[in-house]
């Protein structure tokens, strides 16, 4: 089971204010019951993309698997098929998925049962819960709300209730869980959560990370309601790096040896971002030298042969280490990061953690270079500042990219994540109407 780390940087005005109005509003005498989302809000993956731990099966998957695909690939494309066959009604579950990847991958029964497990376990280790989720929940207890955890999942409720008793959740009075509802209880959720209440919706308070599902319906149908962002989305908004990263792997993020750097953007999300902050004005990283030390002084220590390119790499490097705030965030980095992941991603590689530091380097905002400025010269600098300019950025996919033939051309002639490949995916993604 993991074991939190206890983190050295204190929540800003902003979010204790936050925490503050929301646990007042779970506080207040007139709510009777609570609902709260189990993805999300109670409960995280240390991932920073939905497929990152079908990854982790990719060994598992060769050694039962003779094609020529991957497992990432056709677990994938079984989930959205397995969507759109329960989108008007059935049920969709882990069971009607693997059903799916085991008809086109051709794998015996037998092989299909080793994976689904191996799925779920994986699920129940990685599984970790949100600080400032528990805090809502353990105050709706101690103010004696009736809690009903929505638990939005293909996984059947043995795994819910696994994770749940993990982490001090088990003391729910209701755990809805949606594998077990078909087409129409699912897109009327909240109608099921106000059964299970026992209360009028004047009486509900609703608690999620979907504004239209969470927030709005359950408004509109006379409940309160409450948006906990989820942190993957604070993440990305907070500044420009993760978008510029998208930018430099726009075709081949979603490879393998970019896991270490998604976990650490999944993790960094967690820790910056578990109770919700906004971007600041010309800044990356919230104007927070704590938050910059976590994402790319953090990771650079993953790179055990990393050697500074050039003057102004080794000068932002010693500025690091001379700032007391990028250097708490680099050390609790990597002392989250091994508590989550130990060596579990060693055979992936970290090579891939250096692009936060090479993106900060050349593509920085003034106001984060500005968190550094005192610890270099004038002349560096001004280096600096002469050598940054705006990064290529590219939206965020929510589903893998498909890949045309001049795409997987370019897979098999440069390898992914070469300074030649880079140069390529540029020109393609300009092709294709990038800017």
């Amino acid at each position: 089971m993991f074991e939190a780390v206890q983190t050295s940087r204190s929540l800003n005005p902003e979010q204790s204010a936050l925490i503050k109005k929301m646990t007042g509003e779970v506080e207040r005498p007139d709510i009777k019951a609570v609902n709260i989302r189990l993805e999300d809000v109670l409960v995280l993956l240390p991932f920073s993309e939905y497929y990152d731990i079908f990854m982790l099966l990719e060994d598992d998957f060769k050694s039962l698997y003779i094609g020529k695909r991957t497992f990432t690939e056709l677990r994938t494309e079984a989930q959205e098929e397995a969507e759109k066959k329960t989108q008007k009604s059935g049920k969709l579950t882990i069971d009607l998925i693997y059903d799916i990847l085991m008809k086109k991958s051709k794998i015996s029964q037998s092989s299909r049962d080793k994976l689904l497990k191996r799925e779920c376990e994986l699920y129940v280790y990685f599984a970790y819960p949100r600080e400032f989720g528990k805090l809502i929940f353990t105050k709706a207890k101690e103010n004696r709300k009736k809690v009903i955890i929505t638990a939005d999942m293909p996984y059947p409720r043995s795994i819910a209730v696994n994770v749940l008793s993990r982490y001090g959740y088990e003391t729910c009075d209701e755990l809805i869980v949606t594998s077990e509802l078909d087409a129409s209880e699912r897109n009327d959720i909240f109608a099921e959560v106000l059964r299970r209440s026992g209360v009028s919706a004047r009486e509900l308070l609703n608690i999620g990370g979907n504004v239209e599902r969470d927030v709005e319906k359950p408004i509109m149908q006379g409940a309160k309601a409450l948006l906990a962002a989820p942190v993957d989305m604070l993440m990305v908004r907070s500044g420009n790096l993760r978008c510029a990263v998208q930018a430099r792997h726009i075709y081949d993020y979603e490879s393998p040896a970019c896991l270490a750097l998604h976990c650490a953007f999944g993790i960094y999300g967690a820790y910056g971002f578990d109770v919700p902050q906004n971007r600041q004005p010309h800044s990356d990283f919230c104007s927070d030298g704590y938050m910059l030390g976590f994402m790319v002084y953090g990771p650079l220590q993953l790179v055990k042969k990393f050697k500074p390119e050039n003057e102004l790499q080794s000068a932002i490097l010693d500025a690091m280490e001379k700032c007391p705030e990028t250097r708490a965030g680099r050390d609790d980095f990597v002392a989250v990061f091994r508590s989550h992941f130990a060596d579990f991603l060693d055979k992936f590689g970290y090579s891939s953690c250096e692009l936060p530091f090479e993106i900060f380097t050349y593509n920085s905002s003034v106001g984060d270079r500005m968190l550094l400025q005192k610890y270099m010269s004038p002349e560096h600098n001004q280096l600096w500042t002469d050598s940054s300019s705006s990064p290529a950025l590219a939206p965020i996919q929510k589903r893998k990219m498909k890949k045309n033939a001049m795409e997987k051309f370019a897979d098999k002639m440069f390898p992914p994540g070469t300074r030649v490949r880079i140069m390529t995916d540029e020109m393609i993604y300009k092709m294709k109407g990038g800017k």
